[in-house]
């Protein structure tokens, strides 16, 4: 599994996806605009049958995440979730 992060190069907004398809798999499954990059952030391994229609397994460092992390105030949704981290895209 990868959590992958989907950035428009223009105005730095993204949005993050929980895939089977790594980041070059991704765009030839799933429309991307021509002016955004798919990269991943996060990966995991799903143990036992994970096909015939089954959802994917959840990733196992977010329940870890969320019980280190202190609560805060849910965001709005509708803003901006910051710009992408300078990586080396990966856009096909």
């Amino acid at each position: 599994m990868f959590t992958l992060k989907i950035t428009n190069t223009k105005t730095q907004d993204y949005r993050l996806v929980d895939s089977t398809l790594d980041p070059l798999q991704y765009p030839y499954y799933y429309p991307v605009q021509q002016d955004e990059i798919v990269q991943y952030t996060d990966t995991w391994r799903c143990y036992g049958r994970t096909g015939g229609g089954q959802p994917p397994c959840p990733n196992p460092k977010a329940n870890t995440a969320a019980a280190a992390a202190p609560s805060a105030p849910a965001a709005n949704p509708s803003q901006n979730q910051g710009p992408a981290p300078a990586v080396n895209p990966v856009n096909p």
